[in-house]
């Protein structure tokens, strides 16, 4: 005959146990165990955790960054603080000897086999200084490895030769290799591009996309022979500041007015300026303002297109093509939406990739792609549209994913997309 069960002696709690539950663990249920464990492994981390300081009485900006990109497996009990500066203020801040002393950090670790480091070196290298990149590419190339892309970035003619080269081989890693070349653009990587179109050799006939389409990546395309630029040369980052809300400038997840004609949400301007503003002269537009209306929640589903009246205020376009899946959800206010913007300038390959250390939102510069390229093509003249803006959800708690903003000048046309992991 079974024992009778017991009850757990946690108070409150009305869940009963077996004895042998009971005897193993004092008497308490095993989620009323498993949480008094949880509090005292916390507390004992709580007491005895330290604080450790590796840069401590450390003053070069290149040894407090080397040391930053140490690989220090997690431990609950010490508590590593973070560099005296922000990692992404020590890189732009770098003076050209101090940036070849890091790119020959990056180039010992690529020859003792630490790839990771090297990377974690080479990618804000690439962004967030324009010091020419070639010693530390090459010796990448050297030992049978890939940068990040976007480092290849305004290469020297000997690294672009090198890259051209390597197209011409019966056997190659296609998709590294020609987003390389299209980092490194210029006439010569338009022509190979326009050659390798007739499908010679023969690897380029397994891409998935034509070798041409690879320029994107890069934010320009090939257009009737010619280069045509998808970004904009200048960036502004956008930083909150202050949960309150603004009464002038950048403003960003705006109410607009009307509803969506899908799901009855609220419309609002994703991105929203007036001609005062210094972002505005990037754009070749007329009128007071520019507002990139978009619908937040149905625009995670496909592109929401908005035509610009003459003032630059966003309409729903009659264009839009509803998507074929559409969730019954309703949309949460952007914590944008009450929050002072803070403006300020800096390179264009700032926030071009995905993993960097810094703020992603801004206008203008390279877009930093959460999933796969994805320029719209406007809804009225079918070419592919100028990025704008990108506007990331992910700097505040609970929220995650990327608005993209594009624009079509010649059709006052703008165009929004998102993306998250």
């Amino acid at each position: 005959m079974a024992e009778p069960r017991l009850k757990c002696i946690a108070p409150g709690c009305e869940n009963t146990i077996q004895p042998a539950t009971a005897k193993r663990t004092g008497g308490y249920c095993g989620p009323c165990h498993g949480r008094m464990a949880k509090a005292e492994r916390e507390e004992f981390v709580r007491q005895h955790r330290r604080d450790i300081d590796l840069y401590k009485g450390i003053t070069d900006p290149v040894e407090i960054i080397v040391i930053s990109h140490e690989y220090r497996p997690n431990d609950p009990l010490i508590n590593y603080l973070p560099t005296p500066q922000r990692l992404e203020s020590l890189y732009v801040a770098l003076t050209l000897p101090q940036a070849e002393r890091l790119m020959a950090a990056a180039i010992r670790c690529l020859r003792t086999g630490e790839v990771q480091k090297a990377e974690s070196i080479t990618r804000p290298l690439a962004a967030f200084t324009a010091y020419p990149l070639d010693s530390l590419l090459n010796v990448w190339l050297d030992v049978g490895e890939y940068p990040p892309a976007f480092a290849f970035r305004s290469a020297g003619a000997a690294t672009r030769d090198r890259i051209l080269n390597s197209l011409r081989q019966q056997s190659v890693n296609g998709d590294q290799v020609l987003e390389a070349a299209a980092w490194i653009g210029g006439a010569a990587v338009l022509n190979a591009f326009l050659y390798l179109e007739s499908g010679r050799p023969p690897w380029v006939r397994r891409l998935y996309i034509p070798p041409s389409g690879y320029a994107r990546v890069a934010g320009w395309e090939i257009d009737g022979g010619a280069r045509r630029e998808l970004s904009l040369d200048r960036c502004f980052a956008l930083l909150p500041t202050a949960l309150a809300t603004k009464s002038g400038g950048v403003r960003v997840f705006q109410e607009s007015h009307g509803n969506c004609i899908w799901c009855d949400g609220p419309l609002v301007n994703l991105l929203q300026f007036d001609k005062n503003d210094e972002p505005y002269t990037l754009l070749g537009l007329s009128g007071s303002c520019l507002e990139v209306t978009t619908c937040p929640l149905c625009t995670c589903f496909g592109p929401i297109y908005a035509k610009l009246d003459a003032d630059g205020h966003g309409h729903w376009a009659d264009a839009n093509i509803r998507p074929p899946y559409l969730p019954k959800d309703t949309w949460c206010r952007s914590p944008w939406s009450q929050t002072s913007i803070e403006v300020h300038a800096r390179g264009r390959f700032h926030a071009a990739d995905a993993f960097l250390p810094t703020g992603m939102s801004q206008i203008g510069g390279l877009p930093a792609w959460e999933q796969d390229v994805d320029y719209p093509n406007c809804c009225e003249c079918g070419k592919t549209m100028l990025f704008i803006a990108q506007i990331d959800e992910g700097y505040f708690p609970l929220r995650e994913g990327m608005y993209y903003a594009f624009l079509c000048a010649a059709c006052r046309v703008t165009a929004t997309v998102y993306q998250q992991t």
